[in-house]
């Protein structure tokens, strides 16, 4: 099956962010046909980050055009500290992601 991209924009991906404050049930989100923004992706993070009680096992994110700057690789960091069983997969340098999810398991 060939996905499309849903057409939310940046505010809707946002304010959907919000929600995943929180949301304490959601295990899978798959959000890889969100605008290829990156303050989208940015704010999923954000709220995952934000949210103790959540149950998020598997993000997938948009798998291209979202750049995988010492920002974002930082933010998941941050994130796979306070959930270190959450699998995080984009479109960036993957090798980069395992690399760092690597370094955040020895802190664990």
């Amino acid at each position: 099956m060939r996905s499309v991209n849903n057409r939310i924009s940046v505010e809707g991906a946002l304010r959907f962010a919000l929600g995943l404050k929180e949301n304490k049930t959601l295990k899978n989100l798959n959000v890889s046909n969100f605008p290829r923004k990156s303050e989208g992706c940015f704010g999923v993070l954000k709220a995952l980050q934000a949210n103790s009680d959540t149950s998020v096992e598997i993000l997938d994110l948009p798998v291209s055009d979202i750049p995988v700057n010492k920002e974002f690789a930082d933010l998941c960091d941050a994130v796979k500290i306070l959930s270190p069983n959450l699998l995080i997969r984009h479109g960036g340098n993957t090798m980069l992601q395992r690399k760092r999810q690597s370094k955040v398991e020895l802190q664990a």
